[in-house]
Parts: C-alpha cells; structure tokens; sequence
C-alpha cells in the first residue's frame, strides 16, 4: 500500500492561549479487500470470490486549542474530513453471462465521521482536579455503497481526581454522562447490497458506545 500526504498549518502561543490549524490532503493507493458476489444460476448460488483494488483520497482540517487561566484549562479540538474511495469498480460474470458491476468510486469511507469535535474542561485547586470531556462523532456510513449509516452520537466523560498524598490518588470517573445511545464501525455483509429497499428490516449491529458507568479507582505509585 502506497501512501502520500502533504501537510501545512500555522501555531501560536502565548501565557494563556496555544493554537495549531492544519490543512491535510493525504492520498492511498493499492489497498486491497476480500469480497464475494453470490447470484442465482440455474436454481443454484452461485459464488464469484473476488479480492480488490482502490484507493482512498481526503482533504482534512484541524483546529486545536489549549486556553490555560490559573486552575483552568480548556482543550478543544475541530476536525473534519472527507475520505473517499477512488478507482474502487468492480465487475463480475457469472457462468451464464450475467454481469453485475459494483462500484464504490467516489463513496465515503466506511466507520469514519466526517466531524469530529472534542470539548475537555478541567478545573485544578490544591490536590483535586475536577475535569470532563465531550466528544461528538457524525454519521459513519456502515456499507461502501453508502446506503446504509450509523447516526452521529456524543461520547461524554467526567471525573474527580484526589492526589491524597504523594504516591496515592484516588479518582471518581463518570462514562455516558448524557445516556446516550449509539454505534459505531462498519458491517462489511452490507456492502454487496446495491438495493435500498432490501435493508429495511435487515438487523445490523456495531460497537456500541458504552452504557453509564462510574468507576472508582485507587492509584498507589512506588
């Protein structure tokens, strides 16, 4: 596989502020993927397995922010991205003629948002540091044909961190602290179906985010 990226952004800093944006394009060729078309030939299935080529081309950008005041601190990051599939078409014949062509050129990438934001707080006084962080993720297309996604969701976190002493520190931490629900990831059985209509009621599934979970834990440093 065959990768090139070309990169270029601006900094500053300052007591109390440090921020970086980028501009990205990166192009790939010569990925390779496993794939197999199945099709009726005289009452039977019929199996053509089939191992592709293509290439995937993004232009990307990134603001990232640091905003320090006494014990506060703020992290931000932007992202957004456009992965795409290019010289991705694909054609098969069956031992009766039939010809099915599959193309994903110019499709979005599977299992990747095209947003992506992350928001983390954090508050420090003395031996205790209150934090919390928000990630937002947009939809991930879950098929290379584009017909089927999974929709954006919000990951949150949040936590307490007590440094009771020097080697010992206890922490409260907090997963899901809006309930969301959501999945993330692709489903590569989805991606030879070229008709919208057959996935209504096709039972699909993901990674899903995690459920709500606190967590205590006691770190003791030697």
């Amino acid at each position: 596989v065959g990768t090139g990226m070309v990169s270029g952004g601006l900094m500053y800093d300052n007591k109390w502020l440090e921020a970086t944006a980028v501009v990205t394009y990166i192009k790939s060729w010569d990925n390779a993927k496993a794939m197999s078309v199945s099709n009726q030939v005289g009452g039977k299935s019929e199996t053509i397995p089939w191992t592709a080529h293509y290439g995937i081309s993004t232009l990307g950008c990134t603001l990232d922010a640091n905003l320090k005041f006494g014990g506060f601190k703020l992290h931000t990051l932007f992202t957004w991205q456009d992965p795409r599939y290019t010289d991705y078409s694909n054609e098969f014949v069956f031992s009766d003629g039939t010809r099915e062509v599959i193309d994903y050129t110019g499709k979005h990438v599977t299992g990747i948002s095209q947003l992506m934001l992350e928001i983390d707080p954090s508050y420090t006084w003395k031996n205790v540091k209150v934090w919390a962080s928000a990630r937002y993720y947009s939809r991930q297309y879950v098929s290379r044909t584009n017909l089927a996604y999974f929709a954006g969701h919000w990951e949150t976190f949040a936590g307490v961190d007590w440094k009771i002493n020097e080697p010992l520190k206890l922490s409260v931490n907090f997963v899901n602290v809006l309930f969301q629900n959501g999945a993330k990831g692709s489903i590569d059985v989805a991606d030879t179906i070229t008709d919208a209509s057959l996935l209504n009621n096709y039972v699909m599934s993901g990674s899903y985010i995690r459920p709500f979970t606190i967590d205590f834990m006691l770190t003791y440093k030697f």
